[in-house]
């Protein structure tokens, strides 16, 4: 998947939408791995480097089997730049630590329900 295209795509999207990129969203990085031991060491080392780490899940997939995920989120804009970056660091964290970056989402909240994106 090419992430960049992927940012550049959903901030056009939301654009579109009418929604202003320059107010503050709640951004996820979605994380997964095959062990619980894998994504936890990933987790730690996201907490390390400052970041808010969601709880580990464990996922169950179409076939049955399952993963485990977190997510790495934080508000800030949907400045496309800062953006790009922020998925080339997680990238290079799930590099380093041998899991999965399975892409970002934003957490939207209407009329007191949230939905995302």
């Amino acid at each position: 998947m090419n992430w960049h295209e992927f940012t550049q795509e959903v901030i056009a999207e939301m654009r579109d939408d009418g929604l202003p990129t320059d107010e503050l969203y709640e951004i996820e990085h979605h994380f997964s791995a095959q062990t619980f031991e894998a994504l936890e060491k990933a987790a730690i080392a996201a907490f390390k480097k400052g970041y808010e780490v969601s709880e580990a899940e464990e996922i169950e997939l179409e076939d049955g089997s399952f993963i485990y995920g977190f997510d790495v989120y934080f508000e800030q804009t949907l400045e496309e730049a800062r953006l790009i970056k922020d998925v080339d660091t997680m990238l290079e964290l799930a590099k380093e630590t041998q899991i999965d970056y399975d892409g970002w989402g934003v957490t939207l909240e209407e009329e007191d329900d949230e939905d995302e994106a």
